[in-house]
């Protein structure tokens, strides 16, 4: 969020089904104002996270996603 503040941008957290909801609170705290949490759920239809890829200018992924690693 700091650094989202200092350089005039927006954070973009997106979850996966394996982010505990302890993590996801967190998340939501410490980005406030700043930014909006993007919360996977089963069944949803829509998934903006391609285009979260496309538009931004840094990235920073949990050390356990490989997959979400090489997306960026």
């Amino acid at each position: 969020a700091r650094m989202a503040r200092e350089a005039g941008g927006s954070v973009v957290v997106v979850t996966s089904r394996r982010t505990p909801g302890t993590a996801i609170a967190a998340m939501e705290s410490a980005i406030a104002g700043v930014g909006e949490v993007h919360r996977w759920e089963a069944g949803r239809r829509e998934n903006p996270y391609l285009g979260y890829l496309a538009g931004a200018d840094a990235f920073v992924v949990t050390g356990e996603s490989e997959s979400m690693l090489a997306e960026a």
